[in-house]
């Protein structure tokens, strides 16, 4: 059976989610015909199983907390393409993944966005960053003993900035500066660099200018709010019981 209760997050509340998305153990007739058809289009059987399995893990994590079976959960995109849940408004999440390792960002205190890239993968390429990246984030780039490694952390903040706000990578970026650093606050957003798995670089967004955050588990915001960072999936959810 699926998860049968509500885990209601607290107010002003983020929870973070990661997991390896290899090896999981999915149940794909859970997904929308929208997401299976999605699932076919990619190039590799890798791709197309860890597509799956994030799809599956993400409806998994949401029904837990909204007390509803994953399969019957309904997603719809905004003006730039951003999911939401119909009937759910209330709750915004987030969804990232890269080489097999997958990301969840759910919150209850406004829109949130959350990004994650493996780092090595890739050589710098100075054209791609000046199309995302403000002339201070490039002068820092430039800066760097490891032009490739800046270059990733930066865009993944750029990247999670650009999902909370749900505009995409538009040509508004350049003229845009979201750190580096622990912290940085843009037009009503923070963007903050959190936990990831060793390898990988992760960054979360998100709206509510009045709460602060503290990057490292389990620790308060004022007001009382909290940020989660959890792994895997719920504790009272084992794969088997929330794919059937």
């Amino acid at each position: 059976m699926g998860p049968s209760r509500s885990v209601a997050l607290a107010r002003t509340s983020i929870a973070v989610w990661s997991t390896s998305l290899d090896g999981l153990s999915v149940d794909a007739s859970i997904l929308s015909v929208d997401e299976r058809t999605r699932a076919a289009r990619q190039r590799s059987g890798p791709s197309r199983n860890r597509f799956v399995s994030a799809r599956w893990w993400m409806r998994t994590i949401l029904g837990h907390y909204l007390g509803v079976l994953p399969g019957a959960l309904e997603f719809r995109a905004g003006r730039y393409g951003k999911p939401f849940l119909a009937g759910y408004e209330d709750l915004d999440f987030n969804l990232t993944h890269s080489a097999g390792e997958s990301m969840l960002a759910v919150s209850t205190s406004g829109p949130v966005g959350i990004d994650t890239e493996r780092l090595g993968e890739h050589a710098y390429d100075r054209a791609a960053a000046r199309r995302v990246l403000s002339g201070h984030e490039m002068t820092l780039v430039e800066q760097s003993n490891d032009r490739a490694e800046a270059f990733l952390r930066s865009w993944v903040r750029k990247e999670a900035f650009a999902k909370a706000r749900g505009s995409g990578l538009d040509a508004t970026l350049p003229a845009i500066s979201v750190g580096p650093g622990p912290r940085a606050a843009c037009e009503g957003w923070w963007v903050i660099d959190i936990p990831a798995s060793s390898g990988w670089a992760a960054a979360l967004a998100y709206a509510d200018p009045a709460v602060e955050v503290a990057t490292g588990p389990d620790q308060q915001w004022s007001g009382g709010s909290q940020l989660e960072f959890n792994r895997g999936i719920p504790s009272d959810c084992t794969e088997g019981e929330a794919a059937s």
